[in-house]
């Protein structure tokens, strides 16, 4: 193509010399046929041109050609690498990540970047990361070594230039923090105060106590799964409340996927689920709880379908770890409705449940070793709601239901509004908000009710028979959710509406505690 260029290149430059070398009045018989050479010798290189200039590969920053793994004659494919380029780029540092960390790698994640030189720090997140599992580059592979490493490789972006020289090593350190949609690098330390500081007003985003405000759902999720807010916790680990959804994925794509969704303190939903390894198909995920060493217990309803079925999915109990790549594992799964109905007829007798058919967990929570099960339905004899203590969750994980301690705790009269009248109420969710406290969220127990206006409840966390402490009431609301907010000053609750935008508010702890 270059030399065929270069030939009509010459042509039209002679034709455009002849052409010139006519005189004024020459005749058009005689100027004519010499235009029309040039004019398509100068179509013929144009189009020679723009097919030259599409052949040209143009790297994406600027820098030195450090190899060309491939040869003239070589067929270049895609993705496989034609040359390689040393930038010296202070703002970037590529990370070799082998595969068995590599599984939750994702853009947004923080990282810290330590020199192996001279020590140097820097912080930054990850900008980009190959879809696909691979050999890792030469330089990550371990030296020596008959088997080649395979991983993803990602791009993180310093929030400062680090310095060093290009080709540096470096110690990458990828944390499960996550940082929201918009959000700045992290800023320098600010100088020493040596006045008082102006107290700063709070996000906008997050709702006061008065009015529930709509959660920042990205239309990417609700692209892949459906996000119907049934629990939550708040998690310090990965700076973000872990959401769990009544379904998840969508009915002919990743149908009760196993997944986990996180926001911010904000009320901002992330984009992408987390999935939890080992766990399986889940439905009607309803709680969600933390427990001292930072572990995850996840719980379905155990109730029946509105087809009238029940399976394995919705009767899941699961404990899940959190590892320090951010990963989620569940490392303990049982069916928990299978060992309820495996018990002695007394076992079941003494926990109020002697049917199965009605029950309905849908509150959970954690203190001081034990776990603590709402039950939604059934109530009891007298209509109270009840809640079952856990005394030795280890046994329980291992399907020791005598051993695991499973008793009653608690009973409490608790009662909503239903189609505008008074209806007895079950636990839809539950959390301590502290030593002497636990909050309770409560919808209409055993019914269905075209409308409904849930409430929030407190009771004094002592057990027995309690009386419970009214603290609001949502007109036309089911608040399906709560959580202590970060700092533990304030309760989040969170609302599914359906086919409506999911809510929150949040409300302050004089609220809570009066």
């Amino acid at each position: 193509a270059a030399n065929v260029w270069r030939v009509l290149r010459g042509t039209a430059n002679a034709a455009a010399k002849r052409s010139e070398a006519l005189p004024a009045a020459s005749d058009d018989d005689q100027l004519a046929p010499l235009q029309a050479r040039l004019s398509a010798a100068e179509l013929r290189i144009a189009q020679l041109t723009r097919e030259r200039d599409g052949l040209a590969l143009r790297a994406p920053a600027d820098g030195v050609i450090d190899a060309l793994p491939l040869h003239a004659g070589d067929l270049a494919a895609p993705e496989l690498p034609v040359a390689t380029l040393v930038a010296p780029d202070a703002m970037r540092v590529v990370a070799c990540i082998p595969e068995s960390r590599s599984r939750a790698l994702e853009p947004g994640l923080e990282a810290d970047i330590t020199s192996t030189f001279d020590k140097t720090t820097a912080t930054g997140a990850v900008e980009s990361v190959t879809g696909t599992i691979g050999p890792l580059p030469p330089r990550c592979q371990p030296p020596g070594s008959k088997v080649t490493l395979m991983g993803r490789v990602a791009i993180v972006a310093l929030d400062e230039p680090m310095g060093g020289l290009p080709g540096q090593t470096q110690l990458v350190k990828i944390s499960a923090r996550r940082r929201p949609l918009g959000k700045q690098p992290r800023p320098a330390p600010p100088p020493p105060q040596t006045t008082p500081p102006t107290p700063s007003a709070p996000p906008a985003t997050v709702p006061g106590p008065e009015q529930p405000a709509v959660l920042t759902v990205p239309s990417e999720l609700y692209a892949r799964s459906r996000f119907e807010p049934s629990g939550l916790v708040w998690v310090p680990s990965l700076d973000r409340y872990i959401v769990v959804s009544d379904d998840t994925g969508l009915p002919k794509s990743d149908d009760h996927a196993p997944w986990l969704f996180t926001m911010s303190a904000a009320g901002v939903v992330d984009k992408q689920p987390l999935v939890v390894a080992g766990l399986g198909e889940v439905s009607d995920l309803e709680s969600i709880t933390v427990d001292a060493a930072g572990g995850l217990w996840l719980m379905a309803s155990q109730s029946e379908s509105k087809k009238g079925k029940r399976p394995e999915a919705r009767r899941r109990l699961a404990h899940v770890v959190i590892a320090k790549t951010g990963e989620l594992r569940a490392d303990h799964v049982i069916d928990f409705l299978m060992l309820l109905e495996a018990a002695p007829p007394q076992t079941r007798a003494a926990l109020g449940v002697l049917d199965t058919q009605s029950l309905d967990i849908e509150g959970m929570a954690y203190s001081n070793g034990a776990l603590y099960l709402g039950l939604k339905a059934p109530t009891d004899t007298d209509g109270r709601a009840m809640i079952w203590k856990v005394a030795a969750p280890d046994k329980l994980l291992v399907g020791d239901l005598a051993g695991a301690q499973l008793s009653v705790w608690a009973r409490v009269k608790l009662s909503v509004q239903a189609d505008g009248r008074g209806t007895a109420g079950g636990i839809a969710d539950m959390a301590f908000f502290d030593a002497d406290t636990l909050v309770i969220a409560v919808t209409a127990s055993g019914v269905n009710p075209q409308t409904q206006a849930g409430a929030i409840y407190t009771i004094k966390a002592t057990g027995g028979d309690v009386t419970a402490r009214h603290v609001r009431t949502f007109a036309d609301g089911k608040p399906e959710g709560v959580a202590i907010t970060p700092g533990g000053k304030a309760l989040a609750v969170t609302f599914d509406r359906g086919k409506d935008a999911p809510q929150w508010v949040v409300i302050p702890a004089d609220q809570l505690k009066k």
